[in-house]
Protein backbone atom coordinates (compact mmCIF):
# COMPACT_ATOMS: atom_id res chain seq x y z
CA UNK A 1 0.00 0.00 0.00
CA UNK A 2 1.30 3.48 -0.91
CA UNK A 3 0.63 4.94 2.55
CA UNK A 4 2.53 2.07 4.19
CA UNK A 5 5.51 2.52 1.87
CA UNK A 6 5.42 6.28 2.47
CA UNK A 7 5.40 5.66 6.23
CA UNK A 8 8.32 3.23 5.86
CA UNK A 9 10.26 5.73 3.76
CA UNK A 10 9.58 8.49 6.30
CA UNK A 11 10.78 6.29 9.13
CA UNK A 12 13.95 5.39 7.22
CA UNK A 13 14.74 9.04 6.43
CA UNK A 14 17.27 10.63 8.74
CA UNK A 15 15.89 12.99 11.32
CA UNK A 16 18.02 16.05 10.63
CA UNK A 17 18.58 18.69 13.23
CA UNK A 18 18.96 22.27 12.16
CA UNK A 19 22.56 23.18 12.61
CA UNK A 20 23.13 26.49 10.87
CA UNK A 21 26.56 27.25 9.61
CA UNK A 22 26.18 30.72 8.11
CA UNK A 23 28.89 32.32 6.08
CA UNK A 24 30.40 35.72 6.81
CA UNK A 25 27.73 38.39 6.96
CA UNK A 26 24.89 35.85 6.79
CA UNK A 27 22.22 35.44 9.43
CA UNK A 28 21.57 32.10 11.16
CA UNK A 29 18.05 33.31 11.99
CA UNK A 30 15.51 31.42 9.84
CA UNK A 31 13.32 34.54 9.98
CA UNK A 32 16.05 36.56 8.28
CA UNK A 33 14.66 38.49 5.33
CA UNK A 34 16.68 36.48 2.79
CA UNK A 35 15.28 33.18 4.09
CA UNK A 36 11.79 34.63 4.30
CA UNK A 37 12.19 36.07 0.81
CA UNK A 38 13.34 32.71 -0.52
CA UNK A 39 10.28 30.98 0.93
CA UNK A 40 7.93 33.69 -0.35
CA UNK A 41 9.44 33.48 -3.85
CA UNK A 42 9.20 29.68 -3.91
CA UNK A 43 5.61 29.76 -2.66
CA UNK A 44 4.69 32.30 -5.33
CA UNK A 45 6.10 29.94 -7.98
CA UNK A 46 4.00 26.97 -6.78
CA UNK A 47 1.05 26.13 -9.01
CA UNK A 48 -2.32 27.57 -8.05
CA UNK A 49 -4.12 24.43 -9.25
CA UNK A 50 -3.13 20.78 -8.67
CA UNK A 51 -0.78 19.26 -11.25
CA UNK A 52 -0.73 15.46 -11.34
CA UNK A 53 2.86 14.18 -11.25
CA UNK A 54 4.14 11.91 -14.01
CA UNK A 55 6.43 8.93 -13.63
CA UNK A 56 6.98 6.59 -10.71
CA UNK A 57 6.54 7.89 -7.16
CA UNK A 58 8.27 5.26 -5.07
CA UNK A 59 9.43 6.05 -1.55
CA UNK A 60 9.51 9.78 -0.94
CA UNK A 61 9.65 10.75 -4.65
CA UNK A 62 6.14 12.17 -4.42
CA UNK A 63 7.23 14.39 -1.58
CA UNK A 64 10.06 15.70 -3.75
CA UNK A 65 7.41 16.73 -6.30
CA UNK A 66 5.50 18.62 -3.60
CA UNK A 67 8.58 20.66 -2.73
CA UNK A 68 9.81 21.16 -6.31
CA UNK A 69 9.24 24.95 -6.30
CA UNK A 70 11.87 25.28 -3.55
CA UNK A 71 14.39 23.08 -5.36
CA UNK A 72 13.79 24.86 -8.67
CA UNK A 73 14.39 28.25 -7.04
CA UNK A 74 17.60 26.94 -5.46
CA UNK A 75 18.72 25.73 -8.89
CA UNK A 76 18.00 29.13 -10.46
CA UNK A 77 19.89 30.87 -7.65
CA UNK A 78 22.84 28.51 -8.08
CA UNK A 79 22.97 29.23 -11.79
CA UNK A 80 22.79 32.99 -11.19
CA UNK A 81 25.57 32.83 -8.59
CA UNK A 82 28.05 30.96 -10.78
CA UNK A 83 30.97 32.74 -12.31
CA UNK A 84 30.29 33.67 -15.96
CA UNK A 85 33.23 31.51 -17.08
CA UNK A 86 31.50 28.47 -15.58
CA UNK A 87 28.31 29.50 -17.33
CA UNK A 88 29.90 28.79 -20.70
CA UNK A 89 30.13 25.07 -19.94
CA UNK A 90 28.01 22.90 -22.19
CA UNK A 91 27.31 20.59 -19.23
CA UNK A 92 26.04 23.34 -16.93
CA UNK A 93 22.30 22.83 -17.63
CA UNK A 94 22.67 19.13 -16.82
CA UNK A 95 24.60 19.91 -13.63
CA UNK A 96 21.95 22.41 -12.48
CA UNK A 97 19.17 19.94 -13.37
CA UNK A 98 20.88 17.23 -11.31
CA UNK A 99 21.35 19.70 -8.43
CA UNK A 100 17.65 20.60 -8.60
CA UNK A 101 16.58 16.95 -8.64
CA UNK A 102 18.88 16.06 -5.73
CA UNK A 103 17.71 19.10 -3.75
CA UNK A 104 14.03 18.19 -4.29
CA UNK A 105 14.75 14.62 -3.16
CA UNK A 106 16.56 15.85 -0.05
CA UNK A 107 13.71 18.25 0.78
CA UNK A 108 11.22 15.42 0.28
CA UNK A 109 13.18 13.25 2.70
CA UNK A 110 13.32 16.01 5.31
CA UNK A 111 9.60 16.75 5.01
CA UNK A 112 8.46 13.12 4.75
CA UNK A 113 7.08 12.79 8.28
CA UNK A 114 5.01 15.96 7.99
CA UNK A 115 3.75 15.05 4.53
CA UNK A 116 2.83 11.51 5.63
CA UNK A 117 0.75 13.08 8.39
CA UNK A 118 -0.91 15.40 5.84
CA UNK A 119 -1.57 12.37 3.63
CA UNK A 120 -3.15 10.52 6.53
CA UNK A 121 -5.37 13.51 7.39
CA UNK A 122 -6.53 13.78 3.78
CA UNK A 123 -7.24 10.03 3.73
CA UNK A 124 -9.23 10.08 6.99
CA UNK A 125 -11.21 13.14 5.86
CA UNK A 126 -12.07 11.43 2.57
CA UNK A 127 -10.31 14.01 0.42
CA UNK A 128 -8.53 11.43 -1.76
CA UNK A 129 -10.89 10.16 -4.45
CA UNK A 130 -8.57 8.06 -6.62
CA UNK A 131 -9.68 4.52 -7.51
CA UNK A 132 -6.38 2.92 -6.41
CA UNK A 133 -3.89 3.67 -3.64
CA UNK A 134 -1.44 4.90 -6.30
CA UNK A 135 -4.06 7.23 -7.79
CA UNK A 136 -4.95 8.59 -4.35
CA UNK A 137 -1.26 9.23 -3.61
CA UNK A 138 -0.84 11.07 -6.94
CA UNK A 139 -3.92 13.13 -6.08
CA UNK A 140 -2.41 13.97 -2.70
CA UNK A 141 0.92 14.97 -4.25
CA UNK A 142 -0.85 17.22 -6.76
CA UNK A 143 -2.98 18.88 -4.07
CA UNK A 144 -0.16 19.22 -1.53
CA UNK A 145 2.05 20.93 -4.12
CA UNK A 146 -0.36 23.80 -4.71
CA UNK A 147 0.40 27.28 -3.49
CA UNK A 148 -2.45 27.29 -0.95
CA UNK A 149 -1.47 23.96 0.59
CA UNK A 150 2.23 24.88 0.76
CA UNK A 151 1.38 28.23 2.37
CA UNK A 152 -0.61 26.37 5.05
CA UNK A 153 2.25 23.91 5.49
CA UNK A 154 4.72 26.73 6.06
CA UNK A 155 2.40 28.82 8.26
Amino acid sequence: MIVDSAFAAAEAAPSPGWSPNPGPGESADPGHSDAAGFVATALAAAPAEPVLPVGPLSGTAGFAAVLAPFAELAGRRLLAALDPVVGRSVRLPAVVAEFTTATAAALGDVAARVLVLELQVDRVEGQLAGATPEARFREFVAAAGTRDRLVRLFA
